[in-house]
Parts: C-alpha cells; structure tokens; sequence
C-alpha cells in the first residue's frame, strides 16, 4: 500500500537531503519524494512510501521526527 507523510520545513533543499538519507539509511521503499518552496527558506515536503511489514508510515514519522529542521509531520491515507 503506498501512503504520503506531510512535512515542512525552514531549510528547504538541505532538509529534504536529511529527510531522503534517512529514510534510505533505514530502507524504506520511497517510491516519490516531491518539494514546494514558498520562499527562500520554507518549504512542504511529500513523500510516497510503498509500505512494508514493519517499514510502514508511522515508523517513518518517528524517524522523521528525530530530525530537528521538519516539523508538522502528517500521514495520509493509504492506496493501493
């Protein structure tokens, strides 16, 4: 099933770099990552995730939410 994690941030294209290196680190199977600066500094972040058994969209949120430049971290439902 894929699923979107919403996030933002104030540092812009170093904190997607963050946010994708971790995930990747941790092996979850990103199938998109998509970015919307609205100025020099902010941006939302989308990433499509395709779940695994224990690599799902809740766990990803926990390690999202270790990186101290993304906040606002939101899971959307799920397609399959």
């Amino acid at each position: 099933m894929l699923r979107k994690i919403y996030a933002s941030t104030d540092y812009g294209v170093h904190s997607l770099i963050k946010v994708v290196a971790t995930l990747r680190r941790k092996e979850f199977d990103v199938v998109g990552v998509n970015m919307n600066c609205f100025d020099e500094e902010r941006a939302d972040i989308c990433i499509t995730l395709r779940e695994k058994e224990k690599l799902n969209a809740e766990y990803a949120k926990y390690q999202l939410e270790k990186i101290i430049d993304i906040q606002n971290i939101t899971i959307d439902g799920g397609e399959n």
